[in-house]
């Protein structure tokens, strides 16, 4: 078996299926590389693996292995509120903010049995909250309320150029 992240969603898709890798175990696997490899890459601006594990355990066990995503796991971008993790959009003006309610995008998200890991910036398969420019720019300016993100491999400055 390759590593789990090599896999294609719907290679985990599969997997998750014949219950060759449970819900958690793929959640855990995507957290254990959160905390490797995002210091140095920076992709996080909050990771909760207290939740994405609770949730993993609640889609394995609750969740009826037909709902589309299941147990796929899932990083929310830093723009959509979610009840009780942190949401900052990138702005200084939100560094405190923690949603009382989650905004329905993101609730959306939970009923296809997805596990989500918190908000990052550009990798899909990742548990957390993914960073974004400064108030969500299209410019890629550095979001002063998060780490410095760097690029993986070389490619053009900005999206779509």
């Amino acid at each position: 078996m390759s590593e789990l992240h090599e896999y294609t969603a719907l290679e985990l898709h599969q997997l998750l299926q014949r219950r060759e890798v449970s819900p958690v175990e793929l959640a855990q696997h995507y957290l254990d590389r959160i905390e490797r490899l995002d210091p140095g890459v920076g992709a996080f601006a909050t990771v909760t693996p207290e939740a994405a594990l609770e949730r993993a355990r609640h889609v394995e066990e609750q969740v009826p292995t037909a709902a589309p995503l299941w147990g796929l796991p899932l990083a929310d971008k830093d723009l959509h509120r979610r009840a009780g993790v942190p949401a900052r959009f990138g702005s200084r003006a939100f560094a405190d903010f923690v949603p009382d309610e989650s905004e329905s995008v993101a609730a959306r998200r939970d009923l296809p049995g997805l596990v989500v890991v918190r908000s990052l910036t550009k990798l899909w398969s990742l548990p957390g909250r993914l960073v974004r420019s400064y108030a969500s720019l299209s410019a890629p300016a550095p979001a002063p309320m998060a780490p410095p993100w760097r690029r993986l491999w070389p490619s053009p400055p900005a999206p779509g150029m």
